[in-house]
């Protein structure tokens, strides 16, 4: 299973964006698993940890690592399930660099990119103060908003950090509208794909899991045989 990681503040339009990738036809390959929804799907369902992950949410803070992993690779599951694609765009995780570190090193899945989304605080605060009038959430009043937004700063800014050391981060400013933003996303994400099949044809054979990759956050089928594999590598072709 493929993982690209998508971050930002409280309100700094990640579902948003998310959700335009996966209407994006050049994308169709792409599922989303958003941690925070999974969660809360815990606690309307009112599971066993439900009244942790309620009262955790209310005081801003973030669950156990353990319990984390738990219900994000069970939210992963059940979209491969319902949708049989393998491409997964992780909404709102990871949050710290320790939690990137240690599900880089779970076999399961091969971690890509992260993209992240630039917010001011006040434009979040505009935000998630507007979502108050729309929906209710058990994390979005006033005070649990800053007291988030202060964590994203100490502990998920770092994490960009981390990401971008490694040329594996994508950032644009969400400060405009989700189209707006989306306007800058999408060309960045299409060089992405771009320029891991221009790498690959240099001549590396590692990089054959970077085509696999390209291919399937695009189309999510495409499985060359190692001859049709072997006229691509011979001619050069575009995919």
């Amino acid at each position: 299973i493929i993982c690209v990681f998508s971050s930002g503040g409280p309100g700094s339009g990640k579902g948003s964006i998310c959700s335009r990738i996966l209407t994006d036809p050049g994308f169709e390959g792409v599922a989303h698993v958003s941690i925070g929804d999974v969660l809360r799907v815990e606690i309307n369902q009112k599971g066993v940890d439900g009244p942790l992950i309620e009262q955790t949410m209310k005081d801003g803070q973030l669950l156990p690592w353990t319990k984390i992993l738990h219900y994000l690779q069970k939210g992963i599951d059940n979209v491969v399930k319902e949708t049989g694609k393998t491409c997964i765009l992780l909404d709102g995780f990871p949050r710290m660099v320790p939690q990137a570190k240690l599900f880089e090193e779970l076999k399961e899945y091969k971690c890509r990119d992260a993209i992240l989304l630039h917010c001011s605080q006040e434009e979040m605060l505009r935000r998630t103060a507007n979502r108050q009038d729309t929906y209710q959430r058990v994390d979005d009043n006033r005070a649990t908003v800053l007291k988030r937004i202060e964590g994203y700063f100490a502990e998920t800014v770092p994490v960009a950090e981390y990401f971008r050391t490694q040329k594996r981060l994508i950032e644009v400013s969400s400060e405009g509208t989700a189209e707006e933003t989306y306007a800058q996303l999408q060309p960045l994400l299409q060089v992405r794909s771009n320029l891991q099949l221009v790498i690959f044809w240099m001549g590396s054979r590692c990089h054959f899991t970077m085509l696999i990759f390209c291919m399937d956050f695009r189309k999510n089928s495409y499985k060359p045989s190692s001859h049709e594999f072997a006229e691509l590598f011979i001619s050069g072709g575009r995919l």
